[in-house]
């Protein structure tokens, strides 16, 4: 029969692996949950920056607006405004001036039209100021879009390519947990397997000692030296 000690040796490095192989499986939890932890801390910080372009852009669309129709508003006021001065004076002119009104008006005539014909130039170039200053507003509008949206696309492939990694990662870990564990349990049936041959080649059997060290005689079988 086999002894107690040869049981307990048999029984323990059993044990031991358990205990080891739990061990890395609760290292390899916290490793996952670790990275699982990270990104998500990455994606929300991502839907932050997100978050805080697109109001920004909000913002700047309304005050760009805003600006255009306070500019468009101050330039219709104060035209009218010249209009409504101009005419006053012209008829207080005329009021002041009956007297001289013919050789005035002689005079006169050439001179306003002169200056119709500056304030419609004056006129067009406002009005091409304007439209220039628009179509650049818009044109700006159009680039600072087109970077956000490069911006957005290269967050989204820097997000694929590290969610990728992690992917890789955690099935290069697992394959590694797995092959780790077939390694140390072949390790230990090995070992078993040779314990249990060493000893079952070394205890000899009853019927070749003539049964002095039997159990009958209250001694267990010795072990050879």
């Amino acid at each position: 029969m086999i002894r107690v000690e040869t049981i307990l040796d048999m029984v323990l490095p059993t044990l031991a692996t358990k205990f080891d192989l739990q061990k890395l499986r609760a290292e390899l939890q916290a490793s996952r949950s670790e990275a699982d932890s990270d990104l998500q801390k990455l994606r929300t910080e991502v839907k932050s920056d997100f978050q805080n372009l697109r109001s920004g852009l909000q913002e700047f669309r309304a005050e760009s607006k805003s600006e255009l129709q306070e500019f468009r508003a101050e330039s219709k006021s104060e035209l009218q405004e010249f209009r409504a001065e101009f005419k006053s004076e012209l008829q207080e002119f005329r009021a002041e001036s009956k007297s001289e009104l013919q050789e005035f008006r002689a005079a006169s005539k050439s001179e306003l039209q002169e200056f119709r014909a500056e304030s419609k130039s004056e006129l067009q170039e406002f009005r091409a100021a304007s439209k220039s200053e628009s179509q650049e507003l818009r044109a700006e509008f159009k680039s600072d879009q087109h970077e956000l949206r490069v911006e957005c696309i290269s967050i989204r492939t820097e997000m694929a390519g590290l969610e990728a990694r992690l992917i890789r990662w955690m099935v290069g870990m697992s394959l590694g947990g797995g092959a780790l564990l077939v390694s140390l349990m072949s390790f230990q049936m090995s070992r078993m397997e040779a314990r249990l041959l060493r000893h079952t080649t070394v205890v000899p059997p009853i019927a070749a000692t003539g049964g002095s060290n039997s159990v009958a005689g209250g001694l267990l079988p010795q072990r050879a030296p």
